[in-house]
């Protein structure tokens, strides 16, 4: 068991969207490790350890990237998160992010149909679309829709990956000519735009779950800074952030 952070229960109920007696929705922020790694030494998981009770403490379900922003399901017990990970195992979550991109996709509402794989190299382990006939490719699917556009140098996209790859939605976009903004990792120097913020812009904006006591729990999570200082300088629109909602069955 880590030490545990006095600051660390601050900054939970900083992140808290939605708590209840079975789950807990956190907005995440950019630069948080949800997992502990290789040069990694400090992570949502470990701060989790702010909030045991009873030797409990809660449990991830599933995962962010470490710059990505956003929604993030946590389960307040191991019934619950099997639970849980069986609904995302089985497509039952549904998940819309939102991402700044580099360019304008063409079409500007489609779906990207690419298998995934997982290689190394220099510059650590990767996410690509793997060739054709390749066994190790995994189905991976993301539907998009521009929401909006600043000429044909940068658009907002609403994204709702239908398959949960590692990277997914960054290789999908960066596989499109059109890389998430401040994505280096696959969109090279090409993801940045001089005068916009270098950190990356993909946001998980809504999650649609079955709650484990029945019905739906819709959680959407409000934008970060970063991305919200891009969109005053774009002109994007920012909707109004709605509350969580439980759904009855």
């Amino acid at each position: 068991r880590p030490p545990v952070d006095p600051a660390a229960a601050r900054e939970l109920e900083d992140m808290l969207l939605w708590r209840d007696e079975h789950v807990i929705v956190l907005n995440k922020p950019a630069g948080l490790a949800v997992q502990g790694g290789p040069g990694i030494s400090r992570h949502l998981d470990a701060m989790l350890y702010a909030w045991e009770s009873e030797g409990k403490r809660p449990l991830l379900v599933h995962r962010l990237d470490r710059d990505t922003t956003g929604v993030l399901v946590l389960a307040r017990g191991p019934a619950v998160a099997a639970r849980l990970a069986e609904a995302f195992r089985s497509r039952w979550v549904h998940k819309t992010y939102w991402a700044v991109v580099v360019g304008r996709p063409i079409p500007e509402t489609g779906t990207i149909d690419l298998p995934l794989t997982r290689i190394g190299g220099t510059r650590g382990e990767r996410t690509a679309v793997a060739e054709r006939g390749d066994p190790e490719g995994a189905k991976a699917i993301t539907e998009y829709r521009t929401l909006d556009h600043a000429a044909r140098k940068l658009a907002l996209l609403e994204m709702n990956p239908l398959t949960g790859r590692t990277h997914q939605l960054r290789v999908h976009t960066a596989t499109m000519g059109t890389p998430i903004l401040g994505d280096g990792k696959y969109g090279g120097e090409a993801s940045y735009v001089d005068g916009l913020s270098e950190q990356m812009h993909l946001h998980a904006r809504i999650i649609d779950f079955p709650h484990p006591a029945g019905g739906r729990l819709v959680v959407e999570a409000d934008l970060p800074a970063h991305m919200r200082e891009t969109f005053g300088t774009l002109g994007f629109q920012i909707p109004q952030t709605r509350p969580p909602q439980r759904f009855a069955r």
